[in-house]
């Protein structure tokens, strides 16, 4: 069977409710990023003396740009997905310029449905890093279609029953030393469901060269939320498919 014909199987009878709420990540910018600009913030937000360990490292929403002047202040957004806050950075090009406001609440999107699937779509592969690095195993089980995930390594493929994929994911799996994506292309397909191919470089061993594959997954809305439907090029949960 061919990819094209998987694909289009795998499409087919996605859930049409509406969007998944967590890109009102992006409304929650939008909306903090009116009170900063180069000069600073006109909001009296609290103020802490770090930023949360468990966020240092991870990818960041940008609310202003330092400005053309001397001085000016950078604003980016961090997203505590598990909490539920925002916390932002606010710097001036020193170490000691830098002030981390939070927790702030996540901020509804005012209209939700109008929130496209490609942004849903990037948010999701951000977070789905950010689970692998942190070694969530419940998260990420809970990112694989209740139908089943297809899974496709070069000439064999699989399609692997939820509670199946869910159970090696709480036995089996070993999170990776190292992983991220590379050079992610988004493509919608309808309403419901987006392809996304790439790359991946990862290394499973410490001190161990980090490798490079392709790879490619069909995300499709299921109860207003996006989850994968089909994967491929040795994905996070399987990497013994590269070698079948």
């Amino acid at each position: 069977m061919s990819l094209l014909v998987l694909l289009a199987a795998a499409a087919v009878g996605a859930a049409g409710a509406d969007v998944d709420p967590d890109p009102a990540w992006l409304c929650t910018g939008k909306y903090y990023g009116a009170f900063v600009s180069p000069s600073g913030t006109s909001a009296k937000w609290p103020v802490l003396k770090s930023l949360p360990e468990h966020l240092r490292g991870k990818s960041t929403i940008l609310l202003a740009t330092p400005g053309a002047y001397a001085g000016g202040k950078s604003h980016v957004m961090y997203a505590d997905t598990k909490s539920g806050k925002a916390y932002i950075e606010q710097a001036a090009g020193t170490l000691d310029s830098v002030v981390i406001f939070g927790p702030l609440p996540k901020i509804p999107c005012s209209d939700p449905a109008a929130t496209d699937i490609l942004d849903l779509a990037q948010f999701f592969m951000r977070t789905y890093a950010d689970d692998l690095a942190a070694g969530d195993r419940k998260a990420l089980a809970n990112r694989y279609s209740r139908r089943g995930t297809i899974f496709i390594g070069g000439e064999w493929k699989e399609e692997v029953p939820f509670d199946k994929l869910s159970k090696e994911y709480a036995s089996s799996w070993k999170p990776p030393v190292m992983f991220h994506w590379q050079g992610l292309a988004f493509e919608k397909i309808g309403d419901q469901a987006v392809m996304i191919t790439g790359g991946v470089a990862r290394s499973d061993q410490t001190g161990a060269a980090s490798t490079s594959h392709s790879y490619a997954v069909l995300l499709v809305k299921e109860d207003g939320v996006l989850r994968i439907r089909m994967e491929s090029g040795a994905p996070p949960a399987r990497p013994q498919l590269s070698q079948r």
